[in-house]
């Protein structure tokens, strides 16, 4: 394992601090910089440690004010002998000599310490990274090949950024590899689009987590801050920290196997997201906003710099540091008393650099705004996608309808010019602006009285008129989204007759929902799914678990097939009312048990049916109620009144969700038994409520649920299995409670739509500017992140 060591000291104006103030500061420094020595003086020959620190820490220790008091800090702390404090006098020196010897091996981070991923302008995350190389060429006479982002925080597109700077490799979390496309094995490093190898990295709180990985390879990274190791260094935690490095630096290891190294698309990740935790906390909201704001005002001056360069103010990089400075030291100051700061410092810059004047419209935020979007489809730009979907709320059959809202909803509000298109419900206009969407509904010619495939075809033709319509009154789309083989011939018809590149998102196949191919119809629909496939350009899935039956079923080219898992709106599952779904007289002290989903044989309610006998005959009181619609309505209730359930098991057929809500609300436990699976939203659904949930170990829902953690999985179509993970649910309701409530951080953190959203225009601009460099024209648009 390797061992990698975070610097970073908090901003720190020493001309500003009391006297009491400036001997906490340097208490501080020394006891981090001591545990660091410590491990330093204590490493066997031929291991190295790595320590990345940021470009404000560099700055503070060969700052000449913060020398002299430290020099004399130290002096007095060791009864005024300058030999006891000799080694601690120059710590910068220290360091750069134990990294001739190759007992520190340094690594770049961002100037400020600040994560990358929460600033908006390429150009600033670029100045973070220069400025910082720079400080090591000054002060290390090196520029290091490894970079460490601060708190992990990665962006797809940041590592274009490490590669132009020359940088050879880099970290990302190593739980956050389940969100790469494709997911690595054994998690081993992998390189990112632009070249740069990706290490997999922990965060290294305590001793116990070490023992755990100690058995990892050498491509495995353990991320300790200076503040943490003073901690663990204690007694015997030095020599079980030292007994787990590696034999091999990272470069050494890289440089023997990186010719068998796969390359990914690595997801938005940062340490401890796959836990629940927040990258920032909510009390964070408005100094990020205010910092949002004053990096459109740097962008500014930087605009105005450009084109006149000799109007001068406060250098642009001493903005950007002192802004991101600002925001890390802010703990020590109220919030009121920070933004009033804060505001006055933005005013004092803007008026340097006169960015009123003369200037159109006299704001830096439409300055800042033309500067980064020549042209409506630059950088992360405004993209005109139509999305096709034969089922969109109010009209929600299962759960395509709810990832095309959620996706279509996240889109517009991340300022893209969305339209769907689908089927008109009774009581819909042909119009309506819901949400930011555009949503166009079409009615078929073909009643759906007609044979099935009729009235697809009716509705095909009807959305294809839409199209022609849409594209007649206004400029063409960008995009094609098509969501399955229910819109196939429409999407494909638009694509060669406007020569508009398709993505299509593939929800489930026909083969996977019947374990094979066996009647006409299903032919007839798994056809179109592979004529739909053929013709798009990208394809999208929701999990590792689909794209292999993509590929197995339609032997169809793995770099074809980018997987993002769905999202989850956790609004939509928020009651709406205090009232209760579940009479307290009638549940009495049964444990609830609730599911729903479409009623079709892959839902696996057959399985619960006979969980609940198995349950029944242990004499386990429990109550199961299941909601929703489909062609195993009736024989499914029929199922649980032969066998003898009564009232303890009900089929409530089709429920808003105002109402599955509040049933959710007042219900134990959430069961999920699908024998076929692709993703499994519904799931999601009842994490984020915060309810226990268990789900079948298949497909997509197995990648959802880490099993003991966010919930448990059962044994697909094992009704002794599943009896026993309710059981277990109802009896151990404190560990039930603690999966609940980490299942609910794992939902809101990891599968929102704000993700979902950011990966789908990530594969969006991708694919248009490869088709721009395929044709030969100008790289209209430009991928920047």
């Amino acid at each position: 394992m390797q061992l990698v060591i975070t610097g970073h000291i908090p901003f720190m104006e020493m001309d500003s601090l009391s006297p009491e103030e400036k001997k906490e500061a340097y208490s501080t420094v020394e006891k981090q910089v001591s545990s660091l020595f410590t491990l330093i003086d204590n490493l066997p020959d031929g291991k190295s440690i790595y320590l990345s620190l940021s470009g404000l820490t560099i700055q503070l220790l060969t700052d000449e004010d913060f020398q002299s008091g430290w020099e004399e800090w130290l002096i007095d702390r060791r009864n005024g002998s300058s030999n006891s404090a000799k080694s601690f006098t120059n710590i910068i020196a220290r360091i750069k000599k134990e990294s001739s010897t190759r007992k520190i091996i340094l690594l770049a981070s961002s100037l400020s310490g600040f994560p990358l991923t929460a600033i908006q302008s390429p150009a600033a995350v670029s100045m973070q990274i220069t400025q910082s190389v720079k400080l090591h060429k000054d002060h290390f006479g090196t520029v290091p090949s490894g970079f460490l982002f601060p708190a992990n925080a990665y962006l797809p597109g940041l590592d274009k950024t490490l590669h132009e700077q020359g940088f050879q490799y880099s970290f990302t979390d190593q739980h956050a590899r389940q969100l790469s496309d494709p997911i690595p094995e054994n998690n081993s490093a992998i390189f990112s689009p632009h070249g740069v190898i990706m290490i997999p990295s922990m965060k290294l709180e305590s001793l116990n987590m070490l023992q755990k990985e100690k058995t990892a390879s050498d491509q495995m990274a353990a991320v300790i801050g200076l503040e943490v190791l003073q901690d663990l260094i204690q007694g015997e935690g030095l020599n079980q920290i030292i007994s787990v490095l590696a034999n091999e630096t990272i470069a050494d290891n890289i440089a023997r196997v990186h010719k068998e190294l796969p390359t990914a698309h690595l997801s938005f990740s940062y340490s401890g997201m796959m836990h629940g935790e927040a990258l920032f906390s909510h009390k964070d909201t408005a100094r990020l906003k205010a910092l949002g704001e004053m990096e459109g005002v740097i962008d500014a001056a930087a605009y105005k710099q450009s084109k006149s360069p000799t109007i001068k103010g406060e250098s642009l990089i001493d903005g950007m540091l002192h802004m991101c400075a600002c925001y890390l030291g802010a703990d020590k100051t109220s919030q009121t008393v920070w933004l009033e700061r804060f505001a006055e410092y933005s005013q004092s810059f803007q008026k340097q650099w006169k960015l009123q004047d003369g200037m159109p419209h006299g704001s830096a935020s439409d300055i800042y705004t033309r500067s980064i979007q020549k042209g409506v489809k630059q950088g992360k730009g405004r993209l005109k996608i139509f999305m096709l979907s034969w089922e969109f709320p109010p009209n929600v059959v299962g759960g395509l309808a709810r990832h095309v809202h959620g996706l279509a909803r996240a889109m517009a509000e991340d300022g893209h010019e969305i339209y769907v298109i689908t089927t008109r419900a009774e009581g819909l206009s042909e119009y309506e602006l819901v949400e930011g969407i555009h949503v166009h509904t079409v009615t078929p010619n073909a009643g759906q009285d007609h044979e099935f495939l009729a009235w697809i075809g009716s509705l095909n033709i009807a959305i294809m008129t839409k199209i022609r319509s849409l594209c007649e009154k206004g400029s063409l789309p960008d995009i094609i989204h098509a969501h399955d083989w229910l819109v196939a011939a429409a999407a494909i018809t638009a694509r060669e007759l406007y020569d508009i590149p398709l993505i299509s998102t593939i929800h489930a196949t026909e083969h996977g929902r019947n374990n094979g191919i066996h009647t006409k119809l299903q032919q007839s629909i798994h056809l179109l799914e592979e004529e739909l496939i053929s013709n798009s350009d990208k394809i999208i899935v929701c999990s590792e678990f689909m794209k292999q039956e993509l590929q197995d079923i339609f032997s169809v080219l793995s770099e074809k097939v980018s997987i993002i898992p769905n999202g989850v709106n956790v609004d939509s599952v928020t009651p709406g009312s205090s009232e209760r779904a579940i009479d307290n007289k009638s549940k009495g002290d049964r444990i609830t048990v609730f599911s729903w989903g479409r009623l079709v044989p892959e839902k696996g309610y057959d399985t619960l049916i006979q969980a609940a006998c198995d349950l029944k005959k242990q004499g386990k009181d429990f109550s199961f109620i299941v909601a929703g619609r489909g062609p195993l309505l009736d024989y499914y209730r029929e199922m649980a009144d032969n066998s003898g359930l009564g009232d303890g098991f009900t089929f409530i057929g089709f429920v808003n969700d105002e109402v599955r809500n509040s049933i959710l609300k007042d219900s134990d436990i959430a069961v999920f038994p699908s024998t076929y699976e692709p993703f499994g939203i519904v799931a999601l659904e009842a994490m984020a409520a915060g309810k226990p949930t268990i789900v079948s170990e298949t497909g997509g829902l197995k990648a959802i649920v880490r099993h003991g953690y966010s919930g448990l999985l059962a044994k697909p179509g094992c009704s002794a299995d599943l009896a026993e993970k309710i059981w277990y649910m109802a009896e151990f309701q404190e560990e039930a409670a603690k999966m609940a409530s980490q299942g609910k951080e794992v939902a809101r953190r990891i599968f929102s739509w704000e993700r979902v959203s950011t990966e789908t225009e990530r594969i969006i601009q991708e694919l248009l500017l490869h088709n721009h460099i395929k044709r030969g024209e100008k790289d209209e648009y430009t991928i920047s992140f």
